[in-house]
């Protein structure tokens, strides 16, 4: 008698489970995005920065939640990335949808300087003071492409900047009739200033770019 009633509890379990609805068919576009290409402009790029760009913008798309993105490790990389059809077969092959080609069209940093004068309390005479300001803007451009056809189905621009500046006090001051020289002082490593400035207008590049192109997908979507 037990064993009738396990096998009856099996076969409703098993009925059960048949009458519940299958799990949706998850039809987002599969989306791989290539290393960027950072050969355009005179800009000698830091080691690596074609991929960095790339992971960023991998990161914004999968927080969107609009598509399905297969790492580009998956892909075939026996020939060049920067062969944006061979790179497309490929991801053809792989069964991947949609590539996103970018390229970085334009950096620059920019360093202004300029003095100006100070006046401490009697008996000093005045100071020189010294500003710096460092400025670094990039931009980039995308082109997403169907791997079957080749055709660009969408594209997306994007530019970021950054901007730092600090003040040192400098020159020579004068203690009655006796000139004193007044040192300098205040701040940072160029080098470290440079890479903060790149690494926020790079964020804020791909964040424009990335934005563009979720919202050309919900308008194919008609979301």
């Amino acid at each position: 008698m037990k064993r009738y009633a396990f096998i009856t509890v099996a076969l409703l379990l098993a009925s059960t489970a048949a009458a519940q609805p299958a799990p949706a068919h998850d039809e987002r576009p599969r989306l791989t995005i290539a290393d960027f290409d950072t050969n355009r402009t005179g800009w000698m790029p830091p080691p690596h920065i074609g991929t960095t760009l790339a992971d960023l913008l991998t990161d914004r798309l999968v927080t969107s939640g609009r598509f399905r993105i297969i790492d580009r490790s998956a892909i075939d990389t026996d020939s060049s990335v920067s062969e944006a059809r061979s790179f497309r077969d490929r991801a053809r092959d792989a069964g991947v949808d949609l590539i996103v080609v970018g390229a970085v069209t334009r950096f620059s940093t920019e360093h202004h300087q300029s003095n100006f004068g100070g006046f401490l309390p009697i008996p000093f005479a005045g100071a020189l003071f010294h500003k710096t300001k460092t400025e670094s803007v990039i931009g980039v451009v995308l082109k997403v492409i169907d791997t079957r056809t080749g055709e660009v189905i969408a594209t997306a621009t994007g530019e970021g900047g950054g901007s730092d500046s600090h003040t040192s006090g400098g020159g020579v001051v004068a203690i009655g009739k006796i000139p004193v020289p007044l040192g300098g002082g205040g701040g940072s490593s160029a080098t470290g200033v440079q890479d903060r400035l790149l690494d926020a207008a790079i964020r804020e590049a791909i964040s424009d770019a990335a934005s563009q192109i979720v919202s050309a997908a919900r308008k194919n979507d008609g979301a």
